[in-house]
């Protein structure tokens, strides 16, 4: 199946994450108790300019990919 209109991906280990793109991605309302939880793979809750939507929090960021002959 391909990934395209998707805001998920699979990460390994049954485990699922946003794609960078993903529309859910620093979009949930900010509330005080988040500054120091935990998602629910036990990392921070907030990372980037919010929170994401969801459970978990996307720990990634735009990558650049150089090729050099």
């Amino acid at each position: 199946m391909p990934d395209e209109g998707r805001s998920y991906r699979r990460l390994g280990g049954g485990r699922y994450g946003l794609f960078y793109t993903s529309p859910c991605r620093d979009a949930a309302e900010f509330s005080a108790w988040m500054t120091d939880d935990r998602d629910l793979y036990g990392k921070p809750r907030i990372y980037g300019k919010g929170p994401d939507i969801g459970c978990t929090e996307s720990q990634t960021d735009a990558a650049t990919l150089m090729l050099m002959r």
